[in-house]
Formats: C-alpha cells, sequence, structure tokens
C-alpha cells in the first residue's frame, strides 16, 4: 500500500485521538513544548500515522508513530524517509534529528538505524502510567 506511494504529511483540525495515549505521551516527552503541533501523515488520502515536530535551534525532536496495524510490514523506513524529506523541504537550516524510543522496541531501533540515527543515550520517560527506559538516538543532516 505504501511502498511506492509518496507520503504527505498534513495538519490535523481536529485533536488526534487515533490512539488514545499520543497526547498525553507527547505531553511527557516534549512537557515544555506546545504539543498541539500533532500531524497527521497520510498515504493516497488515508490516514497512516503521525507525527510531532518540536524544533530546537538547529535541531529537530521528532515524536512520531505509524498506525498499529501497518506496523511490521516493512513501511517503517518509507515512513520515516518521507518525515525526514518534509524537515529538509520547510525546515532547511535543522542540522540535527532527534527522537526517543522504547528500549524494548528493536524493531523501531533498527528502522531508525537504517536510515542512519545513532544511538547517544538511555533515560527514564514516564509515559502511560509508569517509568520506562528509552534509547535516544540522533541523525546529523547535511542539507545541499
Amino acid at each position: 500500500m505504501l511502498k511506492k506511494s509518496r507520503i504527505g504529511i498534513m495538519k490535523v483540525s481536529t485533536p488526534f485521538t487515533i490512539w488514545k495515549m499520543i497526547p498525553k505521551t507527547c505531553k511527557n516527552f516534549f512537557p515544555q513544548k506546545n504539543v498541539a503541533k500533532i500531524t497527521g501523515v497520510f498515504s493516497n488520502g488515508v490516514l497512516i500515522g503521525f507525527v510531532a515536530l518540536f524544533r530546537d535551534d538547529l535541531s529537530m525532536e521528532i515524536g512520531l508513530g505509524l498506525r498499529p496495524d501497518l506496523t511490521g510490514k516493512g513501511l517503517g523506513s518509507t515512513f520515516l524517509d518521507e518525515i525526514e524529506q518534509f524537515i529538509l523541504d520547510y525546515f532547511p537550516t535543522v542540522s540535527k534529528l532527534r527522537l526517543s524510543v522504547a528500549s524494548f522496541n528493536i524493531r523501531a531501533q533498527k528502522v531508525y538505524q537504517c536510515a542512519g540515527f545513532l544511538p547517544c543515550k538511555q533515560e527514564m520517560i514516564t509515559t502511560n502510567g509508569g517509568e520506562y527506559p528509552f534509547l535516544i538516538m540522533e541523525k546529523y543532516l547535511f542539507n545541499t
């Protein structure tokens, strides 16, 4: 379904509630930032995930999620590539991307590593009623 299609990123006018934990989770990851900027990601008019972008000078922190029924199907790298291209197109001065991934989510970590993200530290993050270990990963961009 997504392998060859271009993913378009569009604003969602109502609160993004596809996954009930997303707004709460973003507030935990980005407590000092405006989490109202969660954006739906669409492919051929179908909502496939979300992305939240938080700019900090020359860095961009990314919160992202692919719709649960689409995970494990080889779509993660295309999803991430399209988000990165969006950032390159609309935020050309950003030179570093940063994201957090649950330590147990090895499959997502592999997708991020294949996309050039490198692990930089582990953090305990309070979310969904508990405290869990997360891997913080970063990638440097070289805009041309």
